[in-house]
């Protein structure tokens, strides 16, 4: 008899995430259908260019492991940006680095991105 009610509970428990996770995919169809009807982009207008692009590099200052990334950039992104902790030198980027007096709760790589 106990194994019987272990099984219920079991599918119960089951068809219960089903029926939440279903009700929740229902819920965004019904969200998003309304919202994207006639929502058409002509192709010409998602084209983006390699010039289009940023590319930003964090780092501590591994300057030889940045100069090979920024090396492997293809040369048609002109925008590359290197946040460091300290002053590094890296040809075809601008190098940012993070001022020593700025204090936050954040530590390494993590003060780069505040």
């Amino acid at each position: 008899m106990s194994e019987l009610w272990v099984t219920f509970a079991a599918l119960t428990i089951t068809w219960s995430i089903f029926l939440l996770y279903s009700v929740s995919v229902l819920f965004w169809v019904a969200e998003v259908g309304p919202l994207s009807w006639n929502q058409l982009v002509d192709s010409d207008e998602l084209v983006y260019d390699l010039k289009d692009v940023q590319i930003r590099i964090l780092t501590v200052g591994a300057e030889a492991v940045v100069q090979g990334t920024v090396n492997a950039v293809p040369d048609e992104v002109a925008d590359i940006c290197v946040i460091a902790e300290r002053e590094i030198h890296i040809d075809g980027a601008d190098v940012h680095v993070v001022p020593t007096e700025f204090e936050c709760h954040a530590h390494h790589k993590g003060r780069a991105l505040e």
